[in-house]
């Protein structure tokens, strides 16, 4: 079976699953709050852009234009647009498995499923190519923007502001210090370097992940 983590996947450098900005003071973030809505809208555009580019469905143009109004996209929304996927799945000959959702943090699921490499009748890189062309008809850019993390920044935060003593006591317990008035990405950026430094050792030092259901 092929994994479908999320999406099909775009691969994402380790800084930017980390969703790693650059890192100001707590003035300056406050101050930087108003643009978010922006830069939503900026990123929908870019996907809606891709989307009709790469074969995206009308429900689903539909959907990543809602999104974009509402400045947000449901969970709900995006398993509903699978269920599409699926049955294009089905008319193509290709078997799949649904999982249940993925939750990084509280309000931030991600879909789960996978698909066979193999059908009656096909090789694999027909296989492939069917699937990838259900994909993007039906959920594949809507999955896209439920998983990127920067674009659920909020979730993230509350998440980590939640585990930050646990954080700053395992960064401590490594050697790392980290001023008491640090902002989240300055933790999070320590936290990076810590883990690309031990990388190599049998038991690199994970003192904080985005992307895991809970922090290591």
């Amino acid at each position: 079976m092929n994994s479908r983590g999320t999406a099909a996947a775009r691969s994402l450098v380790v800084l930017a699953a980390l969703g790693v900005a650059a890192c100001g003071t707590a003035a300056e973030e406050e101050a930087a709050t108003p643009a978010a809505g922006t830069s939503w809208e900026l990123a929908l555009d870019s996907v809606l852009e891709d989307a009709r580019a790469g074969g995206a469905g009308q429900r689903q143009i539909e959907v990543l234009e809602a999104a974009r109004a509402a400045g947000s996209l449901e969970y709900e929304t995006v398993v509903d647009l699978t269920h599409d996927t699926f049955a294009c799945f089905e008319a193509a000959g290709i078997d799949y498995q649904e999982y249940p959702g993925e939750e990084r943090a509280p309000g931030w699921t991600l879909v789960r499923y996978t698909f066979s490499a193999e059908a009656p009748g096909l090789t694999e890189p027909q296989v492939k190519a069917l699937a990838d062309a259900c994909m993007a008809e039906h959920s594949m850019f809507a999955e896209f923007v439920l998983q990127d993390a920067a674009l659920h920044q909020e979730v993230r935060d509350e998440r980590m502001r939640a585990e930050l003593p646990t954080i700053l006591a395992c960064l401590a317990d490594n050697g790392v210090h980290v001023d008491a008035d640090a902002t989240l990405d300055e933790v999070r950026l320590a936290a990076l370097e810590l883990l690309n430094a031990t990388a190599d050792s049998p038991e690199p030092a994970v003192c904080w992940d985005d992307l895991a259901t809970a922090p290591n």
